[in-house]
């Protein structure tokens, strides 16, 4: 029987939109709809582990240590590079203590930069545009957030910020079901996987990445 399901992804992001995108696709070969609700990051897992709505697009593995009433699909949908940009020399990554002497600019909601910059000088952007005409005044002198993004922006409106490489760090993101809902994930499984086969999961998602970006940087 078809049934319609809510997923939770972060508010203000290409990314999570497209694998949203993504998931949507894999909802309908199974039979069903697929709603997905943006939200800021924390309010998000907060509601999708009370069940309020039914699981997340787009997780880090270990969620549901913090969040155990969500469980992984065992199948990453995406990777997420955590980076830092900025106008000014040095533009290599070597250790977080090297940003100690500067002001810093993170994305509001996203509890992986909130964390880094605990006892760090930081000033919060509501969004990617935000940040980044933030970092063109001197609001700060790093930003940060996902190497994926920062790439796509650069290339698409030749900006002259740096991405220092290597990454910070990085790791696959994985969908994430509520417990209630556990018997969906066989299903979902092998809907990615026929995705897979089809045309590669990374294919459609980077084909869905570009068109959410198009369309933020508009915004």
């Amino acid at each position: 029987m078809a049934k319609s399901y809510a997923l939770a992804a972060i508010e203000d992001n290409p990314y999570q939109k497209a694998i949203g995108h993504l998931l949507r696709d894999a909802f309908a070969e199974m039979g069903h709809t697929l709603i997905v609700t943006y939200l800021p990051g924390k309010r998000a897992l907060v509601m999708s582990n009370a069940g309020y709505l039914d699981g997340e697009v787009a997780r880090v593995a270990t969620t549901s240590d913090s969040y155990p009433n969500l469980i992984k699909v065992p199948v990453a949908i995406g990777q997420f590079k955590a980076t830092a940009i900025t106008y000014q020399a040095p533009d290599v990554y070597e250790n977080f203590e090297q940003f100690k002497p500067y002001r810093l600019g993170i994305l509001r909601g996203i509890i992986w930069s909130k964390k880094w910059t605990y006892n760090y000088s930081h000033i919060y952007a509501n969004n990617y545009n935000e940040m980044i005409r933030m970092l063109k005044v001197n609001r700060f002198a790093y930003a940060f957030g996902d190497h994926a993004i920062f790439t796509h922006i650069k290339k698409t409106t030749n900006d002259t910020f740096k991405i220092l490489e290597p990454p910070i760090f990085q790791y696959n993101l994985y969908p994430f079901i509520h417990k209630s809902h556990a018997a969906l994930i066989p299903d979902l499984v092998n809907a990615l996987k026929q995705i897979d086969m089809t045309e590669g999961l990374d294919t459609r998602l980077q084909r869905y990445f570009h068109s959410e970006l198009q369309h933020y940087l508009k915004n």
